[in-house]
């Protein structure tokens, strides 16, 4: 399988006399960060021209089994690792909040050594 690429905002920034600005490292993680929380919060059957993409993080939020817990971590590795493989480390973690138990924390911590990038990202619903 093919890395897939990490795809930033649009419009690239021109600027006379360099041309196209260089990507920083913030504006990659910042990508990066939003890809995740799209593929956590959109829900399978949501995105039209790929009906498997997607966890549908709100839809696990009333299940009161704690079994749920596992499938859940298991299906995002998953969807990670089919569409945004780029990552060489990744840790999912998922658990209810410890204030709220009707809450669902999941924490991602990932690396890119390729542009030595090393951060997490939480979402809670």
């Amino acid at each position: 399988m093919a890395k897939k690429g990490i795809t930033v905002k649009f419009p690239l920034k021109v600027e006379r006399g360099i041309g196209i600005v260089p990507i920083n490292e913030e504006a990659i993680v910042e990508a990066v960060k939003f890809q995740l929380k799209n593929l956590l919060l959109t829900r399978p059957g949501e995105k039209i021209s790929d009906p498997e993409f997607g966890i549908g993080l709100p839809n696990f939020l009333f299940s009161q089994e704690s079994s749920s817990i596992p499938e859940l971590q298991s299906r995002i590795m998953s969807q990670i690792n089919r569409y945004m493989n780029y990552f060489d480390d990744l840790q999912v973690n998922v658990g209810r909040s410890t204030e709220n138990d009707k809450t669902i924390a999941v924490r991602i911590r990932f690396k890119i050594s390729e542009l030595n990038i090393n951060n997490e990202l939480e979402v809670s619903v």
